[in-house]
């Protein structure tokens, strides 16, 4: 069966050592009826034979060249990839620490002091009152603190995890040296005195 494709004509025959088809490239159609002919007009087929089979071995040195080339980009390409693979990891794994640093600061509230200079306090809550919410109530807590002879007030909302507070329980605060108004909630004192 003859093919061309562009510029190159394919001889596809069937090889009877190997049992299979096996497919020849020809540079030109005149080579190939050149090779027809001597194949149609001659009384013993073994010179076409011969010559199916010598282009057939330099067809297959051919792929396995080109075989052999492929190979060593595919290993270029893949040790590449490794390399790329690595790097990624690595830096995923140098992010890590700086991704869990910040979310232990969001989580923790510190974030509200990040390049400031701060300081702890102690506030007493003056006043208290409950406001409904899904699924319950929080308890709103009004305090005080003094910090460079100023008195500051502020409030907060705590949920029923948090314990009921009582007017007079103590609260400790981190407060921020430049804005005295923000603060951080690190613990409380509770009385049990139910007024």
């Amino acid at each position: 069966m003859l093919r061309r494709n562009h510029s190159e004509f394919m001889v596809e025959y069937f090889d009877n050592f190997n049992q299979s088809f096996d497919k020849l490239k020809l540079n030109s159609f005149s080579e190939f009826n050149l090779h027809l002919n001597r194949f149609l007009n001659e009384e013993e087929e073994n010179i076409t034979k011969l010559f199916f089979e010598s282009l057939t071995s330099q067809n297959k040195e051919k792929e396995i060249e080109k075989y052999k080339k492929w190979k060593i980009k595919y290993k270029k390409k893949q040790k590449n990839e490794k390399k790329k693979r690595r790097i990624k990891v690595l830096i995923a794994l140098g992010l890590l620490p700086f991704i869990l640093y910040v979310g232990n600061l969001l989580y923790t509230g510190e974030y509200k002091f990040l390049f400031q200079d701060t300081s702890n306090v102690k506030a007493v809550i003056f006043k208290t009152n409950w406001s409904p919410t899904i699924g319950g109530y929080y308890q709103n807590l009004y305090f005080q603190y003094e910090y460079n002879e100023i008195l500051y007030e502020n409030n907060v909302k705590i949920d029923k995890i948090e314990g009921q507070k009582n007017i007079g329980d103590t609260i400790f605060l981190k407060i921020s040296k430049t804005y005295p108004k923000r603060y951080l909630i690190e613990g409380y004192i509770t009385s049990f005195d139910t007024q």
